[in-house]
């Protein structure tokens, strides 16, 4: 997938600031980087699995759950469809004897025109359904591996690949990160489940405390 990023032009007023003071500055903030970089140890390259990630995390599983439960309710309509398709016939076959043969063409013909816009209509859907299943699938991963990036950077990595990437064909143990990975990504995913059930938590909190302080209706 592509990535486009605008480039952005810093301008400098030259009557208000000297080449010889954008240069010092630049210098400067140049010095401390690398100052910082040096100061700051580095442990190599680390390796995790994307792909894994995304199939054992809290969340990978969650939308698996919900990629599943969107799949069985558009073949369980598709069914119905078919056996409204099966049953028309049906119906059209034992009206046959008692229907013109004009009458029986035109129906039959309406039949199969109707047969044709559902299995069309089908086809859309499922095209349509696998392409959202794949951009929630390309976004979660996407997401999850820049979470990771940025994890590892701040434990001191100065490289980080996927081992999913090409040309990568063995990773040492001591390198793969992939499980710190994985508890890093669910450390920082809430369940709807979760969610549901703290906001049901404190409504309740807050309806029994508001009960608590009602004032008392004297006797």
């Amino acid at each position: 997938m592509k990535k486009i990023f605008s480039a952005a032009t810093v301008l400098f007023a030259m009557n208000s600031v000297s080449a010889t003071d954008v240069a010092t500055a630049v210098q400067s903030k140049t010095t401390k980087l690398a100052a910082k970089e040096q100061a700051a140890p580095t442990k190599g390259t680390a390796f995790f699995d994307s792909i894994y990630v995304l199939q054992a995390s809290n969340e990978g599983k969650d939308l698996i759950k919900g990629i599943q439960k969107d799949v069985e309710t558009f073949q369980s309509e598709f069914k119905q469809a078919q056996q409204s398709m099966v049953e028309a016939q049906e119906s059209l076959n034992k009206q046959a004897k008692k229907l013109s043969a004009e009458a029986l063409r035109e129906k039959t013909e309406e039949l199969a025109q109707k047969n044709k816009k559902s299995e069309r209509d089908f086809a859309e859907r499922q095209e349509q359904l696998r392409g959202l299943i794949e951009k929630k699938q390309v976004m979660l991963r996407q997401r999850q591996v820049g979470m990771i990036s940025e994890e590892l950077q701040k434990d001191g990595w100065s490289a980080i690949l996927d081992k999913n990437t090409p040309g990568v064909y063995y990773v040492a143990k001591s390198l793969d990160k992939t499980e710190e990975a994985l508890a890093k990504v669910n450390a920082s995913y809430v369940s709807p489940a979760v969610k549901v059930a703290a906001n049901t938590n404190a409504k309740s909190a807050v309806a029994t405390v508001a009960e608590t302080n009602k004032t008392p209706i004297a006797a």
